[in-house]
Order: structure tokens, then C-alpha cells, then sequence
């Protein structure tokens, strides 16, 4: 997560700076909506390769098989629906060349990255995991020092965004194929779908999808929000401030990723165990989350220094956002405590109403304040679903 955190910085500053904020904007606008459709491929089959595999290793094959079978299955329809969620957003603005680049990447490619990352996870193969999470970024890296060489060369704006999203796809899609041939090296895993498993997958793994879907839209739905309701320039600094943030919360994730496999097995023996489990693992991350959020605020103004005077709006964003991984994270605990305990169907309903009540309050609150009411409505929406979860528990 390391190695991957600071190839992320280096690719997020050449892009930020060659494409300019507006251009930037709207990359972010489409990205956030690829991300969303793209957390339904497949339709949590990508969790049921751990879950299952984590609980009995023999079922790895039949999971996989039918993870393959679920993401065939449901590929076309999310692309479709992807595109037309873009061209409401963005309108007479929508490049069908960036659209489709990044669609396809985040639809098709990446769900297999997942799995990939799940499959070694639930082996407890975690080096060959933390490869699946930081080698991608390599390509993408040498794309985004190519995007730089034609910046110097003096393309920018729309031409050069066209440039690195085609870079962005060809950059997925050989890391999907490489590892997928690894993946098969390591485990024996066949690039076969398993059409008779489909149905059991969609039927079991739809809640887990629903619970990615959510959180997605809960964490994207703002930038295509402010893209459609003010302009692409303060989207563009919204957008650069909260992947600043994103980029702290990446050890968070990481070890909320490494803990997947022993969730699953806690959760067997009932929510207690697994929030007992939460208990002895939190005191950590809450300390880094509070130096997070001091870090934040502190560093804020350096931002224009490395991307430009032009991002000079995102600074106030960060301060906003400072203390977000300190209040997010105890909702990811709370949240992944509960699934692991066969309760995923109530995460679902708790995340969705999170989702819909940041939808509703974005709608109202940027049409007020625009970037502050993103952000007031982000914070609300995270305080609401930690008091849902801790009431649900009780």
C-alpha cells in the first residue's frame, strides 16, 4: 500500500497539473461514476471468492468459476447504464472516447483485479496479494510520465485527457491479464465461467454488492453532484482536495484488507466475537486517524505548490476534509463487524440508507453552499450510519 500510495501521488500530480482543474473535473466526474457501476460486476462475487475460500479452502475453484460466470453476466447492462448516467451528467461535455476508456477499465477490468487480491487473501497469501494491490499502479505511472513528456510538449486540456484515460484502460487491462495468468500459475484458477454457479452468486453475493454500490455512491455521488449543479472548475479542486484524503486513508484500508480473511472466520462464531475482535484492533487506527487530521490541516496550503496556483480552492477543501479518516473509519470497522457476522443484508440496509441520505442532502446542501455543503452532507451521512450500526447492535 506504501509503494502503491506513492505512485498514486506522482500519477495524481502529473494528471492534476497536465490536465488543468476543469479537465480534471471532469475526468473525476466520470471516474466516480465508473466506480460506482463497477462495484456491481459481478455482483459480490468477488467476496464470496473470500468468504468462501477463507472458510473452506476446497471451494476456491467453484467461487471463482462463479464470480467469472456473475461478471459476464452482468458486464453489459452496468456499461450501458454507466454511459447513460455520464451523458445526463455531464451532457453536450461527455467525450464517448473517455467514457468508454475508463468504463471499461473500471467495469470489466478492475472487478477481476478484486477478485484476484481476494483470492490470494483468502489462501492467507498476502504477498502475493499486496503484489495484486502495487504492481498496477506501474503502468499507470509510466502512462502518467508519457502524459508528462506530451505536456512539456505543450497538449493538454481535452486532447491530453483523452490521452490518459486511453493510458488508464491499456494500463488495467494488462494488469488484469497478467495477474489472472499468475493467479492460474499459483492456484490452478481456469479462465472458465461457471454458468451453472451464476445464479447461487447473484442470489448469495447481491448483498455484498449492494454494501460496495452504496459506499461508492456515498463516497463518489458528490463529485458528479457538483459537476452537474456548479462547474468543472470547483469539482476539478473538490475532487483534487479529497484524493489527498483518500491517499491517507490508505493504511487504513490496507489493514482492513489484511484482516478480511480473519473477519470471515471471527464472524462464524457470531457478532460478539467479531466486535471483540474490532476492540483489541481499533486503539491503533484511531491515533493514526487524529495525527491524520492534524497532518491535514497543517499541509494543506502546500497543495498549490505541487499542483499549481490554479488548484488554490482545494486547500480550504482539505482542511474540511481533515478529520474525515478519523470519523470514517470506525464506520468501516463497524460496518465490515457486522458483515463478517452473516448480517450483510443489514449492512446493505444501513449503507444504503447512508447513500440515499447523502444523495438527499448533497441535492439541498450544494445548491446552498456548494463544496462546503459536499462536505457538511459527506460528515452527516458518516455520523448517521455509525449511530444506525451501534443502535442495530444494541
Amino acid at each position: 500500500m506504501a509503494l502503491r500510495s506513492l505512485g498514486q501521488v506522482i500519477v495524481f500530480v502529473i494528471v492534476a497539473r497536465v490536465l488543468g482543474v476543469n479537465e480534471y473535473g471532469a475526468y473525476s466526474a466520470v471516474l466516480a461514476l465508473a466506480v460506482m457501476f463497477g462495484s456491481l460486476s459481478a455482483m459480490g462475487g468477488s467476496t464470496l471468492v473470500l468468504r468462501d475460500t477463507a472458510r473452506e479452502g476446497e471451494a476456491f475453484h467453484l467461487a471463482w468459476e462463479g464470480f467469472l460466470g456473475a461478471l459476464a453476466a452482468t458486464t453489459p447492462f452496468l456499461l450501458i447504464a454507466y454511459s447513460a448516467s455520464v451523458f445526463l451528467v455531464l451532457g453536450e461535455e461527455a467525450d464517448w472516447l473517455v467514457i468508454g476508456s475508463i468504463g471499461v477499465a473500471e467495469i470489466c477490468f478492475s472487478p477481476i483485479l478484486l477478485s484476484i487480491i481476494h483470492a490470494y487473501q483468502a489462501h492467507d497469501d498476502h504477498r502475493n496479494s499486496a503484489r495484486v494491490v502495487g504492481y498496477p499502479m506501474v503502468p499507470r505511472l509510466v502512462g502518467a510520465l508519457f502524459l508528462l513528456f506530451l505536456g512539456w510538449k505543450g497538449i493538454s486540456g481535452s486532447e491530453a485527457l483523452r490521452i490518459w484515460t486511453v493510458f488508464y484502460l491499456l494500463a488495467t487491462f494488462s494488469s488484469a491479464g497478467f495477474f489472472l495468468w499468475k493467479l492460474h500459475k499459483d492456484t490452478g484458477a481456469r479462465l472458465r465461467a461457471n454458468w451453472e454457479r451464476v445464479g447461487t452468486t447473484l442470489q448469495e453475493g447481491w448483498a455484498f454488492a449492494f454494501n460496495g454500490a452504496a459506499g461508492k455512491v456515498y463516497m463518489d455521488i458528490d463529485k458528479a453532484m457538483l459537476a452537474r449543479m456548479t462547474d468543472l472548475g470547483s469539482t476539478g479542486a473538490y475532487s483534487a482536495a479529497y484524493r489527498v484524503t483518500d491517499l491517507i486513508l490508505l493504511p487504513l484500508n490496507a489493514l482492513l484488507s489484511v484482516m478480511g480473511p480473519d473477519f470471515f472466520r471471527v464472524g462464524q462464531r457470531g457478532l460478539k466475537e467479531t466486535f471483540a475482535l474490532v476492540r483489541r484492533v481499533l486503539p491503533l487506527p484511531s491515533l493514526y486517524g487524529a495525527v491524520a487530521g492534524v497532518a491535514l490541516w497543517t499541509i494543506a496550503p502546500m497543495v498549490t505548490m505541487v499542483l499549481g496556483p490554479q488548484y488554490e480552492g482545494a486547500v480550504a477543501v482539505i482542511r474540511w476534509l481533515a478529520w474525515l479518516p478519523l470519523v470514517r473509519l470506525f464506520r468501516l470497522f463497524l460496518q465490515r463487524a457486522h458483515a463478517a457476522s452473516n448480517r450483510q443484508r443489514r449492512v446493505a440496509g444501513v449503507v444504503g440508507m447512508g447513500a440515499v441520505a447523502n444523495v438527499a442532502l448533497n441535492a439541498w446542501m450544494i445548491a446552498l453552499w456548494s463544496w462546503q455543503g459536499a462536505v457538511l452532507a459527506t460528515y452527516a451521512a458518516e455520523l448517521l450510519m455509525i449511530g444506525i450500526f451501534m443502535t442495530v447492535r444494541r
